[in-house]
């Protein structure tokens, strides 16, 4: 519940020391709940679980738009913010993890995963996830990607790999169907591709690498100067009001329980 939240075992990938910064980090697109609401048939009321939520972005998108949530998330320090950003909409925090969330079975219209089902064991994840939906239940997974086409997303790219050759973008980069799919506990009826401009000043966006957690984990002591150098290539598009703007698309799968 709101007030009374504590913590769950940590995962491997643990973004403690990360929570701070997280908000800097680009928000999805803001029509990515209705839309999931329109290929699913979803209907304000319903119940929502939200696996891994962080500080508590896709959990208050759906409170906003009048679903009832529930936002299951380990760590510590994103709760503690998460709670804030929520303090007042209609979402119960738990200290559950994706694998074990601790919540009843067969009660949700919906599990979502924002930027989360790559972090966790997908293989117990899904069905954990089947568990605590109704028969007729459904999954929204989205993820928010560097549109790398654009000219200054593949100058941060290039700033990235002249300092980290071997970055792994891991499984977040890659479509996640067959995960989805893996034991025939879903179906995946539509993916959605909605693309977005963040602004931000320079600052907030360095500090937004700063909560980059697959970027983190393989820069190792080479962080700092990869932050150094986005932060000169964040000064060089600067815009005339002080911010930059920087290109991404918000994805999104949405999938049906089979019966």
């Amino acid at each position: 519940m709101q007030n009374e939240y504590s913590s769950g075992p940590l995962p491997e990938w643990d973004y403690s020391r990360l929570a701070v910064h997280y908000e800097r980090r680009a928000p999805y697109h803001p029509s990515f709940v209705a839309l999931a609401a329109e290929g699913l048939g979803l209907q304000p009321g319903q119940r929502v679980a939200d696996i891994g939520s962080g500080t508590g972005r896709v959990a208050l998108a759906f409170a906003s738009a009048g679903y009832v949530v529930d936002a299951v998330e380990p760590c510590v320090e994103m709760a503690r913010i998460g709670l804030r950003a929520t303090q007042g909409a209609n979402v119960s925090w738990h200290g559950g993890c994706a694998e074990e969330t601790g919540l009843s079975e067969s009660v949700f219209d919906v599990v979502s995963f924002g930027s989360s089902l790559n972090v966790v064991d997908a293989a117990r994840a899904v069905p954990e996830a089947a568990r605590v939906l109704k028969s007729h239940g459904a999954l929204v997974i989205v993820y928010n990607y560097r549109d790398k086409t654009e000219a200054l997303q593949r100058e941060i790219e290039r700033a990235i790999r002249t300092l980290l050759p071997d970055f792994d973008p891991g499984a977040r980069s890659q479509d996640p169907t067959a995960i989805i799919e893996s034991g025939k506990l879903f179906r995946v009826r539509q993916k959605l591709q909605l693309p977005l401009v963040h602004s931000i000043s320079p600052g907030e966006f360095v500090d937004g690498f700063r909560a980059h957690a697959t970027l983190v984990r393989q820069a190792g002591n080479r962080l700092q100067k990869i932050l150094d150098e986005l932060g000169r290539l964040s000064d060089a598009w600067r815009g005339a009001d002080g911010k930059i703007r920087i290109p991404f698309s918000t994805h999104m799968w949405l999938a049906e329980a089979r019966h």
